[in-house]
C-alpha cells in the first residue's frame, strides 16, 4: 500500500511466479537430454541405458507434433548419425545442426525436453512444444 497525504490505495499486481526446477538436472535418476542453439543434443547416461546403449541414431521429426524422434541404429544403416563419447563425462552427444537446418528448427538458446520418453518401437521422442529454457549454471 501506497501513503499518499492522507490517502492510501492498493496497487493490483501480475505476479508470474518463476518455476525453479523446471529445467534443472537432477542427476542420474531420470531422463536428461538438452538441446543447444547450435544443434549440439547431450543425451544423459540413463538414457542411453534406457535405450539398449545405442551406437547411435536414425533421426525422425514429426512436424505436426513438433516432435525430433532418436530412432536407435547400427552403423550400417542408411541416415545412421553416430552418437559421439566425450573423454571424462557420461553424458553422450549427438551433432544435430544439420538435422535443424534442414527442419528449420531454431532454438533462441539450450532448451530441456521435459518429458524425454521411449515409445513402444524404443524411439526416443523429444517434444519441442514442451521444452524449457535451461536454467543457468551458477
Amino acid at each position: 500500500m501506497i501513503d499518499n497525504g492522507g490517502w492510501t490505495r492498493r496497487m493490483i499486481r501480475h505476479w508470474k511466479e518463476f518455476e525453479v526446477g523446471t529445467a534443472r538436472y537432477y542427476g542420474g535418476d531420470r531422463r536428461y537430454v538438452t538441446m543447444s542453439k547450435r544443434g549440439i543434443i547431450l543425451i544423459n547416461r540413463k538414457t542411453v541405458e534406457d535405450m539398449g546403449k545405442p551406437e547411435g541414431f536414425v533421426m525422425l521429426y514429426d512436424e505436426r507434433y513438433q516432435t525430433i524422434g532418436l530412432r536407435p541404429a547400427t552403423q550400417n544403416e542408411r541416415n545412421f548419425i553416430e552418437l559421439k563419447v566425450k573423454k571424462g563425462v557420461t553424458h553422450r552427444i549427438v551433432y544435430a545442426y544439420q538435422f535443424c537446418r534442414h527442419f528449420k528448427l531454431k532454438p533462441t538458446g539450450t532448451i530441456v525436453f521435459t518429458k524425454p520418453e521411449l515409445d513402444h518401437d524404443g524411439v526416443l521422442l523429444l517434444e519441442l512444444h514442451s521444452a524449457t529454457e535451461a536454467a543457468a549454471r551458477t
